[in-house]
């Protein structure tokens, strides 16, 4: 069955939308862990490699964000619109804000983004601090001042 079946479309907390969120912040975590734990060991050209998986990964994120943002408002993303999501991911967000919700709310929409980025970045960052000095005293894995 689809997600997004027309005859009806989720609200509350399991709505797609709000399942894609839960995804960002399940990647900034994954991204900031493997960034600490993975990155640091390996040789330095997988920074690269660590970077722009990440980017890929939140771009995809934001595109499904976007077409449930789309379905929910009855019309359909334009497919170029689609390519540049997940290529430039917040930029194009932000004019698909605009599009779809006029200046006022799109204004409104771009304030949200950054609150939500802010916080998932707080999140991520903070429970990797804590697995970090965790993993330092049960492992004895080098912390950052070793």
């Amino acid at each position: 069955m689809d997600e997004f079946s027309d005859s009806s479309v989720q609200k509350g907390l399991l709505a797609p939308k709000r399942k894609i969120l839960l995804a960002i912040v399940g990647w900034a975590l994954l991204n900031t862990l493997a960034a600490l734990f993975i990155e640091p060991r390996l040789a330095p050209q997988f920074g690269t490699i660590f970077l722009v998986i990440g980017a890929i990964g939140y771009g995809v994120l934001i595109l499904a964000w976007a077409k449930a943002d789309s379905h929910e408002r009855g019309e359909e993303l334009p497919s170029g619109w689609k390519f540049m999501l997940v290529v430039l991911g917040g930029f194009t967000l932000i004019a698909y804000f605009f599009k779809t919700r006029g200046f006022a709310r799109g204004l409104l929409s771009i304030a949200y983004m950054i609150g939500f980025s802010v916080v998932a970045f707080l999140f991520s960052t903070i429970v990797a601090a804590v697995l970090l000095i965790i993993s330092g005293m049960v492992f004895g894995f080098p912390t950052i001042n070793s």
